[in-house]
């Protein structure tokens, strides 16, 4: 793990990650696309599913190690440019092992061996950092204020996790939960792979917000603004845009 010494690096590492991302979406879709593309048919649909899942995965760890950075420098006393810093309850910490053995709740962490297992939890992310600051940054109810009319749907998050489940394991569980995120997007009951649904085009308001639905999203897209505006959120929160959508922002379909 690249060591990152502010949160605004961990921020900028973040979205970096998420145009790369995007930017190896576009290109194997425009090499694949191409009439003299080594594979065609049904086996390029395949390789741009399996891309897409890989995008997506690389999505969630982006995300999980910006939140480890953000944590521990936040423990440690750390500000953002814009100046916001939380409240941490025990003070003075210069030590990032020290920040580690208290966001691991560990008498030892080995740094680079172990990890957090929470953080793809938003209500256990909350809870820790309810727990370790006085206020915090960590509030994913803000979450779906993604664009100039907010999206109704309460479990973006949660759908995030069943996409990655389902990447991750394929396991009976997995796969009932993914059909459930399937029925809630496309809105009817269908096969559908992970690579599949995430090369869909956002259908509805209610889920992302009609930003999305306007500039034709596909979900790995949405999910990508999705998390970037939760990132950001993280790094120059502001208490006062609580019951406000933004999004200065804008990730690239």
């Amino acid at each position: 793990m690249r060591r990152v010494t502010n949160v605004d690096a961990a921020l900028d590492d973040f979205l970096n990650d998420i145009i790369a991302i995007l930017d190896l979406v576009e290109d194997i879709d425009v090499m694949l696309s191409h009439a003299d593309a080594p594979i065609s048919g049904s086996k390029s649909d395949l390789r741009r599913e399996q891309i897409h899942e890989f995008a997506y995965l690389k999505l969630i760890l982006s995300w999980e190690v910006f939140l480890e950075h953000t944590l521990v420098l936040y423990m440690m006393g750390k500000k953002s440019s814009s100046g916001y810093q939380p409240n941490p309850k025990v003070k003075n910490i210069k030590n990032k092992e020290i920040a580690y053995i208290l966001l691991s709740g560990k008498r030892k962490y080995n740094i680079g061996k172990d990890y957090l297992p929470y953080l793809s939890d938003p209500e256990q992310i909350e809870q820790i950092a309810g727990a370790l600051f006085h206020s915090h940054c960590y509030d994913f109810s803000l979450s779906n204020q993604i664009s100039d009319k907010k999206s109704q749907n309460p479990d973006l998050f949660g759908h995030a996790r069943y996409i990655r489940n389902h990447i991750a394991h394929r396991s009976r569980s997995s796969e009932a939960n993914f059909k459930s995120t399937v029925g809630y997007f496309l809105r009817k009951k269908h096969d559908c792979t992970v690579g599949g649904l995430l090369m869909e085009g956002v259908r509805e308001e209610m889920e992302f917000g009609d930003f999305f639905v306007d500039k034709d999203f596909s979900y790995l897209g949405a999910y990508c603004a999705y998390f970037s505006v939760l990132a950001e959120n993280i790094v120059h929160y502001d208490r006062n845009k609580k019951k406000d959508g933004r999004n200065k922002k804008k990730s690239k379909k």
